[in-house]
């Protein structure tokens, strides 16, 4: 893979100054905020912080008070959506607000759409954030919130790419289609490198932790990344692999991954001692996904959803089929 090739579409990308804008004076602070154990983010100062944006605390209020959190009466201020969807949740919900709305809308695209991207987006976030359970302590030392931002924006290099070379990114999707590829590689025949890569080299203009820039850059191939690392991104491509089955969004990649191929499992890197542990962590994770299947997409933007290929009806039950069939591998793999 041509590194220097990653490098001058980043360039071109920055530079052409359509869809890398610079992030709003909060998201370093929210950054730093969710990248705290928990237990150690102070409330007065994330909500002072949160209250400082109209934007932000106008949609953590309609998130708070969307079915899908339930209430018996109106939530109207951001103490009391911390209170009534909790603190973790909050600090994530916020971030995946200042990220959509700091990007450009996604153009219009046969084979994928804007809501879908962020419809996958957001659940490889929240798997990611469920998979830094303690009981996978021993790979990572990553905290839930920094694995949900790694997961949230793992697919933005697509972003940049659909933006700035529409026909290209168009004939990468088409591409992996006709010939049954991985969308990575359909990207190296055309591009000469991957999302990913250019991702890395966008967010480091952005000034993101190393940690997030390196870890997207090698999720695909978490043997890749520096032995500290190889943990975090092995977890992240777990997530990719997990919402795949579930359903959830589309970012492309169409490509039938097999959930015993990941890195994780390849060379099981579960500790063996927590068995029963992490078949919870992973029923529990498909749950979340299910459950929050259409519920991903807080805006409900009214952008066209891409030509389906077979009607929805048709196309229903063999994806279900084929979650469950995967679940249960997968559950069978940890007990």
């Amino acid at each position: 893979m041509s590194t220097y090739t990653a490098e001058r579409i980043a360039r071109e990308i920055i530079e052409s100054g359509k869809s890398v804008p610079p992030l709003p004076a909060a998201s370093q602070r929210l950054m730093i905020i969710a990248r705290q154990p928990i237990d150690q983010i102070d409330v007065a100062s994330f909500s002072k912080l949160v209250e400082g944006d109209p934007a932000l605390t106008a949609k953590l209020l309609q998130l708070s008070n969307s079915s899908f959190f339930g209430t018996l009466k109106a939530i109207k201020g951001v103490r009391q959506a911390i209170t009534h969807i909790g603190l973790q949740e909050t600090v994530t919900s916020v971030l995946s607000f200042l990220f959509r709305e700091a990007l450009p809308q996604f153009p219009k695209l046969k084979k994928m759409s804007g809501d879908d991207y962020w419809e996958h987006s957001l659940g490889c976030a929240t798997a990611n954030r469920m998979l830094g359970h303690p009981v996978h302590a021993q790979m990572t030392q990553a905290v839930p919130g920094e694995l949900y931002i790694i997961g949230l924006l793992s697919n933005i290099g697509k972003i940049f790419l659909a933006i700035n070379r529409p026909a290209d990114f168009e004939r990468c999707l088409d591409l992996a289609h006709e010939q049954n590829l991985p969308l990575a590689e359909a990207q190296k025949q055309l591009f000469g490198t991957t999302d990913n890569e250019v991702a890395y080299h966008v967010l480091q203009h952005w000034n993101l932790p190393e940690t997030i820039c390196l870890t997207i850059r090698h999720y695909r191939s978490p043997g890749a990344a520096g032995k500290e690392l190889r943990g975090i991104a092995a977890l992240t491509q777990l997530a990719h692999y997990m919402v795949n089955i579930s359903g959830i969004g589309n970012n492309g990649d169409q490509y039938p991954y097999q959930i015993e191929d990941s890195y994780v499992f390849e060379n099981w890197m579960f500790p063996q001692a927590e068995k029963q542990k992490q078949a919870k962590v992973i029923e529990d994770i498909f749950k979340m996904l299910e459950k929050r299947a259409g519920m991903m997409n807080p805006d409900n933007d009214p952008q066209e959803k891409p030509e389906a290929s077979v009607p929805p009806a048709k196309a229903a039950a063999p994806q279900n089929k084929k979650k469950k069939g995967m679940f249960g591998k997968l559950l069978s793999m940890v007990k």
